[in-house]
């Protein structure tokens, strides 16, 4: 962590790296994710500049820094939109729920609906010229 003091304020540069708990977007398991977040933020030195409320950073008079919540939201903002457990993550079963990681099923998940039938047609057939190679 950095701290550049400059003739107003102070600019904190930081690297963390923590963990969190995600839920995979495949097959809805909790997992550990890592994060690495980069903190660019800066903190006015002679108290509030007139604009308080969005001001997150500031010394209070026990010249004490709290940065916490800056912390938190960067954690929020590095945070995957689908985070996933692993890449080979098969899912769960759109008909009866099953984790496909841990067991099969027998539902028939070949159902597709009219308006993808023709991109799924286009898709066997080029598989089937794939194996013919």
């Amino acid at each position: 962590m950095k701290f550049i003091k400059t003739n107003e304020s102070i600019w904190i540069k930081a690297c963390l790296e923590t963990v969190i708990e995600c839920q995979c977007s495949r097959c809805l398991g909790m997992f550990d994710q890592s994060l690495a977040i980069n903190i660019d933020e800066e903190i006015n030195i002679g108290g509030l500049t007139g604009e308080a409320e969005y001001e997150q950073l500031r010394i209070s008079e026990d010249m004490v820094l709290d940065i916490s919540e800056t912390v938190r939201q960067y954690c929020d903002i590095s945070r995957p939109m689908n985070p996933v457990c692993d890449n080979s993550c098969k899912g769960i079963c759109p008909k009866c729920g099953t984790s496909l990681n841990q067991l099969t099923c027998d539902c028939d998940r070949l159902t597709v609906s009219s308006q993808w039938r023709g991109l799924v047609e286009l898709s066997n057939i080029i598989e089937k010229k794939k194996l013919r190679k």
